[in-house]
């Protein structure tokens, strides 16, 4: 198991954000131990900000199909650093190689 963050929970054209870390079971497909997570108060503006423009992207790039997070993380020196992630994919089954 690893540890994995929920953002997104899609209920058709709203998207809720949940702040939550758990661990989940690849195999069983099953969510246990959710904690809330810690956000770093100093990069979250700079994060939200970046993942605004990222979903813009992801919106008119990805024909609804995609999806994106951003993680934020400082440094007591002040130094901030932003993750993006973006995901999408079709299920196809008839086409694979």
């Amino acid at each position: 198991m690893c540890l994995h963050a929920l953002f997104a929970v899609e209920d058709s054209a709203v998207v809720t954000k949940v702040c939550q870390f758990c661990r989940y079971d690849h195999l069983r497909k099953e969510a246990s131990d959710a904690k809330a997570a810690q956000v770093d108060q100093r990069a979250e503006p700079w994060r939200a900000a970046l993942e605004s423009s990222f979903t813009d992207y992801v919106r008119s790039h990805y024909n609804k199909l995609g999806s994106v997070t951003v993680y934020g993380n400082s440094t007591a020196e002040g130094n901030i650093t932003l993750t993006a992630c973006i995901e999408s994919h079709q299920f196809s089954p008839k086409n694979f190689w």
